[in-house]
């Protein structure tokens, strides 16, 4: 079984993540905002096969931010909707190294 396991910010606190391209080692170049999304175009269009499963860790910003952009990326790459699972709700409040740990 394939799986991504990731996490999403928000990028730039005013602008939010800034469209870049990402180059793969065999040559594949991609460009987006997400690099979950280039990471998944790539799997498809090199290695033919999507991931079975995606598992991202998203703040409560970030997902109102990107949440839908990405699904509708996974869907267009061939993962569905009820294979990927949001872990959400991150209190980014606490940042202090004994927060962390909790």
């Amino acid at each position: 079984m394939k799986k991504l396991i990731s996490f999403v910010g928000i990028g730039h606190p005013r602008d939010g993540y800034q469209y870049a391209t990402y180059c793969f080692d065999d040559g594949f170049n991609f460009r987006t905002k997400l690099v979950q999304l280039a990471i998944a175009a790539h799997e498809v269009t090199i290695n033919r096969t999507p991931f079975d499963a995606v598992f991202l860790l998203m703040t409560t910003e970030s997902k109102k931010r990107y949440l839908h952009e990405l699904m509708e990326g996974f869907g267009y790459y061939g993962i569905l909707s009820d294979h990927v699972r949001i872990f959400d709700g991150i209190d980014t409040s606490k940042q202090d190294a004994a927060s962390q740990w909790k």
